[in-house]
């Protein structure tokens, strides 16, 4: 009986069914094996791969009852084959071997997507994102924008830069000095223009004051003030207050008032004059001349209400109260004359407190000490004195005034003046005539009412 000839001889599938004489056999079909269920496919990538070679580098495939079918694995497909990001590093698959990897050049398209190349750089990192670099376009040639003396370059991020005018007049007045004396001109790309401003060409607003005579300069002006003016910190002219000058014109017995350029002298109450020269009012019958008189006869002083209270002779040395001493009067009065004359060369009254006033010992350099004086009933009266000696007497209010221990003025009304040293020196001048020192032909007088 051929058991094989109906239903395979129930050798079940992928088998082969084998007749013999009282007999079959069931063979398992190439690619099978006898299992608990009959012939089973034989997976035979599980040994050794199936014969593929390394399981890393290739994929072996069971077919049943067929050879295995052998693929190279495409390590790039996972994990970017293990290179990294794949936004930076590019896998490549090799044929039975590992892949290789490669940084992506980020910047090699569209500057990395960075901007313009113009402005921006790109930097490639390995494995990382590109970086991103601002090129500082004013960095070189001052960015084209030209002489950077004249031109100011910005630099503008992933931009073109901006080329700007320098002002070179909004720092330090562009160098022209005092805005308010000199302008600056600015000059698009170039040097600014200085130029002179006439502060003297404003009528509304004098600088130099309404009294001041305005000449304009380079960088500045001058102001010429009047007598009676002078300049302040401005340079504008202002009016003097001579009511706080010291050295004030007006008589000591004179009342000033500041005004516009000068002062206004007024005698006190009991004074006559034009207030530079104040007297008293003359006592009935006495003689009261107002300032320095000349060729005076002796009897006229006597017979007027004078007393004789000093006198002596040029070479006489006297010392610093002598006279105050032995003159107690209200009034003191100063005279000189040649000995044995009955005409007295040159007088001056004024009231004691005016004429023995200390005006400070004479000094022995120039202009030191030499013009301080009291000015009193129509004459200078000095009268000062220190352990170098001193020296008193008078001359004409208004004259210039040169003590220095002695009066050497030749000019200026030299008949009017009397100078007398105080300490180990003796008299030096009666009116005109000076160097009386140790003189006997000369005679000092001091008259007392």
């Amino acid at each position: 009986v051929d058991e094989c000839a109906a239903d395979n001889g129930g050798c079940g599938e992928n088998s082969t069914c084998s007749n013999s004489d009282g007999s079959f056999a069931c063979d398992c079909n190439d690619g099978f094996t006898m299992g608990d269920n009959g012939c089973e496919d034989v997976d035979k990538c599980a040994t050794n791969n199936g014969g593929c070679g390394d399981a890393l580098f290739y994929s072996c495939t069971n077919n049943q009852g067929a050879p295995v079918v052998c693929d190279d694995v495409d390590e790039c497909a996972v994990d970017n084959g293990g290179c990294g990001d794949a936004q930076f590093n590019f896998c490549t698959n090799n044929d039975g071997a590992a892949p290789s990897c490669a940084d992506i050049d980020e910047c090699a398209v569209n500057n990395g997507g960075c901007g313009d190349p113009d402005f921006i750089t790109c930097e490639n990192n390995d494995g990382e994102a590109p970086t991103c670099n601002d090129i500082d376009e004013c960095a070189v040639d001052n960015g084209g924008c030209g002489d950077p003396a004249f031109f100011s370059c910005t630099n503008n991020v992933g931009e073109e830069q901006s080329c700007e005018d320098v002002d070179e007049c909004a720092v330090d007045n562009g160098g022209c000095g005092d805005p308010n004396a000199c302008s600056c001109i600015k000059n698009e790309g170039d040097t600014p223009t200085c130029q002179d401003i006439d502060e003297c060409s404003d009528e509304d607003n004098p600088v130099c004051g309404k009294v001041g005579e305005c000449s304009n300069t380079d960088g500045g002006f001058e102001c010429a003030c009047p007598a009676g003016f002078t300049n302040n910190l401005d340079g504008a002219c202002v009016d003097i207050d001579e009511c706080e000058n010291a050295q004030s014109v007006c008589d000591v017995n004179a009342t000033y008032t500041n005004t516009p350029g000068g002062a206004e002298c007024t005698c006190n109450e009991g004074y006559v004059g034009d207030g530079i020269n104040c007297c008293p009012v003359s006592p009935d019958g006495g003689y009261s001349p107002c300032g320095p008189q000349t060729n005076i006869s002796l009897n006229t002083v006597l017979n007027g209400g004078w007393t004789q209270c000093f006198d002596s002779l040029y070479n006489y040395g006297i010392n610093s109260e002598e006279i105050p001493d032995a003159c107690q009067g209200q009034d003191i009065m100063y005279a000189c004359s040649a000995v044995n004359s009955s005409t007295l060369t040159v007088l001056a009254w004024a009231p004691r407190e005016d004429v023995f006033r200390d005006t400070g010992s004479p000094g022995t350099l120039p202009n030191e000490n030499t013009d301080i004086s009291t000015i009193s009933n129509g004459s200078h009266w000095y009268y000062g004195f220190s352990n170098r000696g001193g020296s008193m007497g008078f001359l004409r209010a208004g004259d210039r005034i040169r003590k220095n221990f002695y009066d050497p003025v030749t000019d200026e009304g030299p008949e009017y003046r009397i100078c007398w040293h105080i300490g180990s020196f003796s008299g030096w001048r009666c009116g005109s005539t000076q160097d009386f020192n140790a003189s006997q032909e000369w005679r000092r007088y001091v008259f007392v009412r």
